[in-house]
């Protein structure tokens, strides 16, 4: 049993209690404000915690899946709902994998059979490429708090200075290349399409760590960090349930 004195942040204080935080970004619990996604995953044989004056629940225990999953899909023909479950599922791996990928590649340009000479930026810039990506990594997050703390009146309007006004003129004064911002925002929008805010945030940590990893080690620096990622998630576990399962272990 758990003796506190208050839940200061309802569920998530909870959360805390029942699941101690470490360095591990993966988020050990899912929570919903939907009763049929509670409804469905209690069928399903999943735990769900109701924590007083918090307007969501927690279900434990969850999987990698899980956190790609949609209520939309489960609302549309079975042929719909495969089709939007491929394009999340591929929406998770580019927002992981292609900026690191397309540096990686980038560097080892002169290796690169015909077909692939077309990656890398047509001009150059002042700024190095892989430090080009994590700058603009950063600056999309100044971007979204910045319009999270902004009024509903102003934030199109900062969103469009920020992201096409600020960009085309980094590109202009040489700052940035085109491909760098073009791949970013590809990134953003595929991050976007992750259900799971906690669960996309733990992505971009580990898009940081590939992006390191391909900048000083390039394409075997890549694939030694994307074993590691994939150890690394295949080790994490909610309430015992394997992160990874039903994959790993088979």
């Amino acid at each position: 049993a758990t003796k506190v004195d208050a839940l200061v942040m309802g569920a998530k204080s909870l959360e805390e209690l029942l699941f101690p935080r470490s360095l591990n970004p993966l988020p050990q619990v899912r929570f919903t404000e939907r009763p049929d996604v509670v409804a469905a995953h209690l069928y399903e044989g999943h735990i769900i915690i109701l924590t007083d004056t918090t307007p969501m629940a927690m279900i434990v225990p969850v999987t990698l899946f899980h956190f790609t999953q949609h209520a939309e899909e489960y609302l549309q023909a079975p042929a719909v709902g495969t089709y939007l479950r491929w394009v999340r599922s591929l929406a998770l791996f580019l927002a992981l994998f292609l900026t690191p990928l397309w540096l990686a590649l980038f560097q080892q340009k002169q290796s690169l059979p015909q077909f692939l000479h077309f990656i890398g930026p047509r001009q150059s810039s002042t700024v190095p490429v892989a430090l080009q990506f994590l700058i603009l990594e950063v600056g999309l997050d100044l971007i979204r708090m910045a319009l999270i703390h902004t009024p509903g009146s102003l934030a199109t309007s900062l969103g469009i200075v920020g992201a096409i006004l600020l960009g085309d003129l980094a590109v202009q004064v040489g700052l940035f290349v085109p491909e760098t911002i073009l791949y970013t925002a590809v990134v953003a929008i595929c991050s976007f399409a992750i259900p799971s805010i906690e669960f996309s945030l733990a992505i971009r940590l580990f898009r940081y760590f590939l992006l390191l990893a391909a900048a000083f080690f390039r394409l075997p620096g890549l694939l030694v960090g994307s074993v590691v990622v994939l150890v690394f998630i295949a080790q994490t576990n909610s309430l015992g349930v394997p992160y990874m399962w039903p994959l790993l272990p088979l």
